[in-house]
């Protein structure tokens, strides 16, 4: 097995905040923004996926021999999405709101190859049961895809109930984690959990702001900043979290992992649009 970083930092986190920070200056220069604030945005991009980093890799050890940890872990990675949908319902801006959780339905499986590539499991990734687990992640990838396709009321109204059904039966259909009879607890205290879990959900909560600070300063341009910049960004903690569990030789966890968080997606997005409608219509 191989042994996990417990401060969770490795050369690809210093490629991807090289990846971010160029990102935004390319396009400040490109478009003529504000390149001091791009830069400065970029740079608490990276220190928020710095504790995002270390926060998942604390979870994960301390929690590594419960019989769920996929499940779990997929739960918690969500807290990025789930602020940024409240920071939409807020603002009521459902569209921002959704998009954010149903963007990074396509983050994720993009995220769980790179990660297996890194890890060099991709073949073991893809082939652990593979049809069941493809299905759920291509069957969420078009649920949320469709969002998109009409804004009306009773479209959304649709979307809701269609999707609420397709979401249990996707769950019920999530493959099993087989990780009975492994060793119980890491080598981190457990009293560090509470504090890793509120760490990460901080990070959540200002990787938003911080994001659209950024965004709006390089000038990036409104299509690009939901799908490839805000559903990547909150997508990251599944991505150390499925590294982290590849690593681990978790495999089954690490794709139940984002099996889960797909669907927590489709759930989050439901219910912020219920939330939604129930205040404006």
């Amino acid at each position: 097995m191989k042994k996990v970083s417990i401060i969770g930092i490795d050369r690809y986190d210093i490629i991807s905040w090289v990846v971010v920070t160029l990102f935004f200056l390319t396009s400040s220069l490109t478009f003529h923004g504000d390149t001091i604030n791009s830069i400065f945005g970029a740079s608490g991009i990276i220190a928020l996926m710095l504790i995002i980093s270390v926060s998942i890799t604390i979870i994960l050890e301390v929690l590594k021999g419960h019989d769920k940890l996929g499940e779990i872990a997929g739960y918690i990675t969500n807290g990025p999405e789930a602020l940024c949908l409240i920071v939409g319902l807020v603002h009521s801006k459902i569209i921002f709101a959704a998009s954010v959780p149903l963007g990074s339905n396509f983050a994720n499986p993009i995220l769980l190859m790179f990660a297996a590539i890194i890890a060099g499991s991709f073949l073991p990734v893809i082939k652990t049961d593979w049809k069941r687990t493809w299905s759920i992640i291509l069957l969420s990838m078009f649920m949320a895809g469709s969002f998109f396709w009409k804004f009306s009321t009773l479209f959304r109204l649709e979307w809701v109930s269609i999707s609420l059904i397709l979401s249990i039966i996707l769950y019920r259909m999530k493959p099993a984690e087989r990780n009975y009879g492994e060793e119980k607890g890491g080598i981190i205290s457990r009293y560090r959990l509470i504090p890793a879990i509120l760490f990460l959900i901080m990070a959540g909560y200002f990787l938003d702001p911080l994001v659209s600070f950024t965004a709006k300063n390089s000038l990036v341009p409104e299509g690009l900043i939901g799908f490839a910049v805000l559903s990547f960004m909150t997508s990251w903690p599944e991505f150390r979290s499925a590294l982290s569990l590849i690593r681990m030789n978790k495999i089954r966890s690490a794709i139940i992992n984002i099996v889960v968080s797909n669907i927590t997606n489709l759930w989050l997005a439901i219910l912020g649009i219920i939330i939604y409608l129930a205040c404006h219509v």
